[in-house]
């Protein structure tokens, strides 16, 4: 899917300073610029916009400030192009639609699993969308938590644990496949960077909670590049990102490090090691330390990234949750 460039205005209390001396009220301004009034409150307060909407914006005051011999200086002294795919709510709604139209009408998915904040958000916008709300409100959907395993919640015994790295993945007892008004199930997230969280559900529902692999599905609105765990024709994804990283309207950026990398731990003779691991067919990269291996990985061990950025990858904390 093809994305326009976006770009974020850096400097905003001193554009707005500048916009009212030179073009008075912003609904004045955007009427003369040419764009809507949304529009250009998004832009005053620093949300991505279109970059040939702010090139608008800043081509209509250069000019006027340019008559009072007043100079704003380089487009790009104001503005910041964004890297990041920007996936707006149409192309959010868009997906949603896509998302339902195969979970409920085809697999005709009987429950719903999926989890708190932005999951959360897309899976609701996907059930209003596709369902009567009849149905929304008959609908089970349940929600897995994430716990870290050095920190355990003791107090969650209606739940049981799926094992994923320093992470587990705490899944409702009630979701049962057994129950016959609960024998198919959707797994919707509103992004996918990994795929390792997606294929670790789909195997503990069926070793614990009497689900079979034709029984289960899985669903997102953008999936990221590169995913480690390759993707099942049989789950549905509204859109592959282009870009390694991507921005929905809810704010969440995928970064490149976090595509590449999966946080693990490792138990060493003398002592805990946090390690880096870049997760891909770039296996032939691996740069060994010294020191004893165990589980054929040696103490300190990183695998190289050909992304500049390496060298903070030491910083990222070791519970870092990769989706």
């Amino acid at each position: 899917m093809e994305l326009s460039p976006r770009c974020v205005l850096r400097r905003s209390q001193a554009f707005k300073e500048l916009r009212r001396r030179f073009a008075g009220k912003q609904a004045d301004c955007a009427l003369a610029a040419g764009i809507s009034g949304p529009t250009m409150s998004r832009l005053e307060r620093g949300l991505p916009v279109e970059k040939t909407t702010a090139e608008l914006v800043f081509g209509y005051l250069t000019r006027i400030a340019y008559k009072d011999s007043q100079n704003f200086g380089a487009f790009n002294a104001w503005f910041d192009e964004l890297s990041a795919d920007v996936y707006e709510w149409d192309q959010v709604i868009r997906g949603a639609d896509i998302v339902g139209k195969k979970i409920f009408h085809r697999f005709r998915a009987d429950a719903v699993l999926t989890f708190p904040g932005a999951s959360a958000i897309f899976t609701n916008l996907v059930m209003a969308r596709s369902l009567s709300p009849e149905e929304f409100l008959r609908k089970p959907v349940h929600m897995a938590w994430f716990e870290n395993k050095r920190l355990p919640a003791k107090a969650f015994s209606s739940f049981t644990r799926a094992e994923r790295g320093t992470w587990s993945i705490l899944v409702p007892k009630a979701l049962d496949g057994s129950n016959r008004q609960m024998r198919t199930v959707a797994i919707v997230d509103d992004h996918i960077i990994s795929g390792v969280t997606l294929d670790s559900l789909k195997r503990h529902l069926i070793e614990n909670h009497n689900y079979t692999s034709d029984r289960i599905i899985g669903a997102c609105c953008v999936l990221g590049p590169n995913p480690i765990i390759p993707w099942n024709p049989r789950d549905v994804r509204a859109f592959v990102a282009e870009k390694a990283d991507f921005l929905l309207p809810w704010g969440h950026l995928s970064h490149p490090l976090r595509l590449k990398y999966e946080v693990l731990e490792r138990e060493s003779k003398s002592h805990r090691v946090p390690l880096m691991c870049y997760e891909s067919h770039h296996a032939d990269m691996r740069q060994t330390g010294g020191g004893p291996r165990v589980n054929g990985i040696a103490a300190g061990e990183r695998l190289a990234t050909p992304f500049p950025l390496a060298h903070i990858a030491k910083f990222i904390p070791a519970e870092t949750a990769i989706f």
